[in-house]
């Protein structure tokens, strides 16, 4: 699993270590729910807006991320991903990522591979 250091110690100081220069909820959620997960790589299962995808695109650029997926099923889906699109993240086709759940049997899901350019 990829690792972000500034997110760990967030994590590790239940709150207390925190970054606004570093930060994104929805970044944030998506690395831990990954980690929990077990998943190599950064997954988005949730939507994401026009704001969050900017400072998002910056954030994984800062962090070295040249891939993640995103399983997310919302309706808006092509609006989050031509958003990406502009930001010069692009699609790169569909791989399997395990499902972020609270029970302990984890099955696999199709997800989306992204590629930052």
């Amino acid at each position: 699993m990829l690792v972000i250091k500034e997110y760990d110690e967030i994590i590790n100081s239940d709150g207390k270590n925190y970054d606004a220069t570093s930060f994104n909820g929805k970044l944030f959620w998506a690395y831990r729910n990954s980690k929990d997960a077990g998943n190599e790589m950064l997954n988005f299962d949730d939507n994401c807006s026009e704001n969050d995808i900017e400072q998002i695109a910056k954030l994984l650029r800062k962090f070295a991320i040249t891939e993640f997926t995103i399983s997310s099923t919302w309706s808006s889906l092509l609006e989050t991903l031509a958003s990406f699109d502009e930001k010069g993240i692009k699609m790169q086709g569909i791989v399997r990522v395990y499902e972020h759940t609270n029970c302990r049997q984890r099955k696999k899901i199709p997800a989306i591979l992204m590629r930052v350019e």
